[in-house]
């Protein structure tokens, strides 16, 4: 378990409820005291968790609402739940939880309709009211947002339906106008005709035939609307078939976006005109017309009737437009009236609902008119837990003054690492692994070193550092302004890392002057220590010759690497090399770190049984390892380089031969590194070899045989850990709490100290086969240290040689450099500071949880 640095706000509220620490210093500067020098003294270093107490805390009922809130205000405490058994119904506050709830829906209701109208205001301009107001007025602020949902339902549905209204209305307006002039062009001798053209609507036919005989004589009728412009031809076919082709439709040439009356959407339309006989065939065409979303209007037919139509069409736009215009208006300044206070609302019912949760884990003493709490709290923050429970009695007005007692308990304390701006995000890189136990080694101090190193070792680049330095410094200059305002979700991911981003820039630059690179070119910085001339051969050809002139390179590679043919294999095995060298070397620190936790914790039989093998074991190979990559690098075979000894060859004859050392050729007389080196590996075998057994049975055996003279006949002294139990419950609950050690709790603290042999066996087995693969698997990962720094370079040299070099050496057109550099810019940016950067971080967080 671990309790967090923030306050209890910030893991209950929504995302966009965030409320920010440095809000409240200043009430904080009020209620929380400095420590004096003793305390000093006592604070726990960065390297182990704080020291944690169990407080009970006693509070009156009319103090308690006011001293939580100010406990979470300072983030001191980490409340337990004394309610487990009660499901949420049924707690104290369930019912006001309820009401918050229904709060903050109505609170989204008002977030979409303000998004709506662009009114939500930055919040670096939002003023909190005092926490009393809120309370005083939190029944009063439910019935006025109640009062509001109601308001802007109502006036939602007014204006759907007047929107509906208007937009039916042009649509009325624009089906006329168009059936006009398409009445128009048709003469009208060709309109009177009795013997209509029947319009084929079946595919692949041609036939036309008279209208069927008894409808001659029927009346004819006729329908105008519109269709959408995908429908047409489905309304025609669907037509012919329901009327057996009694009917004749003329579409108008031309189509018009119109908004649709029942979705006020844009929807592309035609209008049409369609004839009929016979009002049987009416009802049919109307419900056909009605399946495929067309609308129909009566059209009428004297000049005069349409004209006075028209007009009464236009008055009601007007009118319509006008009352839409009031309504939006209306809606609008009520909306900007609650925009002043809807964040305070928000953020204000979102602690009142965190307030009420926590108040429903204390203990309800109805006799007593008072709560019992239980609290986590660093030891060093005593003296700011009492001043925050008396101004909590000042602020509430209450008589009663809160108790708070240190009480002992047998729980498992929580781990709590106190944390700023710069390691917060490493200790939740460490903390994303897993969380430590109360009070071993913190891993992060070491982290904030290692991780932005092993980082730079994959894109140590000066020129790549120093773009990534840009952009962080961009963000830590405004770091105020994104402090104040919602960010997105990745940038938020980004902003919050960026001490991280910070310090993995820094050492990109440092290990990019370590490989003396710069967007892959080097820079001749301190003067290389060769030359290159060129002589004469046998064959009197000129060859290039290089020779040291000068000092070895001052600081990282020298220069003239980047002209030579073997500049790849020499990188290569470096970055190899050195990949395994700061491997071995973290996992080695990793088990040292270790012992300081037997040391700390007086754990002797894991210091002698786990420590001990384990280290010797991975020196015995790995470290051996490293010491032959050290000695072959201060070793000059001048002459003789392909006599140098291989380290992989020699190490499989190692573990093949019992030590064996062969030359690397039978013409060569240089066998291993060292004298006696046969006799050494051999010895360091043997020692690997019996570290296995001794990490496999030495703790479980160990334990087993302290558990025997701890309890020589298996027997668990009862009556010993029962007056504990009843002097913690008696200390901790009151003198008329009842006596909890039954039957069950007897049988199951006998359970828990009852040593098994067995288990302790395969628990250890699995332990010790994980450590030896792992010994192994991990040292072979960090060659993607080794991986991605040549990944990185190549790709860099790539895209420079390709792009701008290729264009120099044709001629270097200005048009095609320039074109050729912003190709080079996007690749530079997009491929090797955006998708390397990221493969870099996920690779330097596999490292770090090996």
């Amino acid at each position: 378990r671990r309790v967090h640095g923030g306050d209890f706000y910030r893991f209950l509220l929504p995302k966009y409820f965030r409320v920010e620490q440095q809000e409240f210093q200043g009430i904080m500067s009020r209620i929380v005291k400095p420590l004096d020098e003793d305390q000093e003294n006592n604070v726990s270093n960065i390297f182990r968790s704080e020291d944690m107490v169990y407080l009970q805390i006693y509070m009156s009922n009319d103090a308690a609402h006011d001293t939580v809130y100010e406990f979470g205000l300072a983030g001191i405490v980490q409340f337990v739940d004394l309610n487990k058994n009660l499901s949420v119904v049924q707690r104290t506050f369930s019912s006001q939880i309820q009401k918050c709830s229904e709060i903050e829906r109505i609170l989204r209701i008002l977030r979409d309709l303000l998004a709506r109208e662009k009114l939500l205001e930055p919040a670096e301009q939002l003023i909190l009211p005092e926490h009393n107001e809120l309370q005083k007025n939190f029944a009063g602020l439910e019935h006025q947002l109640l009062d509001y949902e109601k308001l802007f339902a109502e006036e939602e549905r007014h204006i759907s339906e007047l929107t509906k209204s208007l937009n039916r209305s042009l649509e009325n307006l624009q089906v006329l106008s168009r059936c006009e002039s398409l009445l128009e062009s048709r003469s009208n001798a060709h309109m009177q005709k009795t013997d209509f053209n029947r319009r084929s609507l079946l595919s692949g036919s041609t036939e036309s035939s008279e209208i069927r005989p008894d409808y001659a004589v029927g009346k004819v009728e006729m329908i105008t609307g519109n269709t959408p412009v995908s429908k047409v031809e489905v309304l025609e076919r669907v037509l012919f078939r329901v009327t057996r082709g009694n009917f004749v439709i003329y579409f108008a040439d031309e189509t018009d976006w119109i908004q649709d009356p029942d979705t006020d959407t844009k929807v592309e339309k035609k209008v049409f005109v369609l004839f009929y006989y016979s009002s049987a065939l009416g009802a049919r065409i109307k419900k056909v017309l009605d399946s495929l979303e067309c609308s129909a209007y009566e059209f009428v037919k004297s000049d005069g009737e349409r004209q006075a139509k028209k007009k009464e069409l236009a008055e009601s736009i007007r009118e319509l437009r006008a009352v839409l215009s009031r309504s939006h208006e209306t809606k609008r300044k009520e909306l900007e009236n609650i925009s002043k206070n809807y964040k305070a609302w928000c953020r204000n019912i979102a602690r009142e609902k965190a307030i009420l949760y926590v108040l429903n884990l204390f203990e309800n003493d109805s006799r007593r008119s008072c709560v019992i709490a239980e609290a986590w709290c660093p030891r060093k923050r005593l003296a700011d837990v009492q001043a925050t429970l008396q101004y909590g009695m000042e602020r509430s007005g209450a008589q009663v003054p809160s108790v708070c007692s240190e009480i002992p308990t047998t729980d498992v304390s929580p781990t709590y690492f106190q944390t700023n701006k710069l390691t917060t995000a490493f200790q939740s890189i460490v903390d994303a692994y897993g969380i430590g136990c109360y009070h071993e080694m913190n891993p992060m101090p070491f982290s904030v070193i290692t991780f932005p190193f092993l980082f730079a070792v994959m894109f140590g680049d000066i020129g790549h550092g120093i773009l990534m330095l840009i952009s962080v410094g961009y963000v830590l200059y405004y770091e105020n302004y994104y402090l104040s305002k919602r960010n997105h979700e990745i940038f938020d991911m980004f902003f919050k890392g960026r001490y991280v981003i910070l310090l993995m820039a820094l050492f990109s630059i440092y290990v990019g002057f370590l490989y003396n690179e710069t967007f892959s070119m080097s820079f001749d910085l301190f003067g290389s220590a060769y030359e290159i001339s060129h002589q004469l051969n046998d064959e009197g050809e000129e060859v290039p010759v290089v020779q040291k002139v000068g000092e070895t390179y001052a600081f990282g590679l020298d220069p003239i690497w980047k002209q030579s043919m073997n500049e790849l294999t020499f990188t290569n095995s470096m970055k190899m090399k050195m990949s395994i060298v700061f491997g071995v070397a973290q996992m080695a620190f990793g088990i040292i770190l270790s012992a300081k936790n037997h040391i700390f914790f007086k754990d002797w039989i894991s210091f002698v049984n786990l420590f001990i093998p384990q280290l010797l074991f991975l020196m015995s190979i790995f470290g051996y390892m490293v010491i032959l990559i050290l000695t072959k690098w201060g070793t000059s075979y001048e002459g003789n380089t392909h006599c140098a000894p291989s380290i992989l060859t020699l190490f499989i004859d190692m573990f093949l031969g019992f030590g064996a050392v062969n030359p690397i050729d039978q013409s060569c007389n240089i066998y291993g590194f060292f004298d006696g080196q046969v006799e050494f590996q051999r010895f360091l075998i043997i020692v690997s070899f019996l570290c296995v057994p001794w990490m496999l049975f030495g703790k479980p055996i160990l334990e087993y045989r302290k558990h025997q003279v701890e309890n020589p006949y298996g027997q668990f002294d009862m009556k010993s850990e029962e007056k504990k139990l009843k002097k913690s419950k008696k200390a901790g609950k009151g003198e008329d709490e009842e006596d909890l050690s039954s039957e069950e709790g007897k049988t199951e603290m006998a359970t828990e100290h009852h040593y098994d042999l067995a288990e302790e066996l395969i628990h250890q087995v699995i332990h010790t086969i994980e450590f030896v693969l792992g010994a192994i698997s991990n040292t072979a990962s960090y060659l993607r240290l080794w991986a991605l720094s040549l990944a990185h370079g190549q790709l860099s040299t790539v895209f420079w040689e390709k792009t701008v070099v290729a264009v120099l050496e044709s001629g270097g057109n200005p048009f095609a450099l320039m074109i050729s550099f912003f190709i080079w810019v996007c690749c530079t940016i997009g491929v090797l500071m955006v998708m390397e950067s990221l493969s870099a971080f996920l690779h330097a967080l596999r490292l770090h949880w090996v």
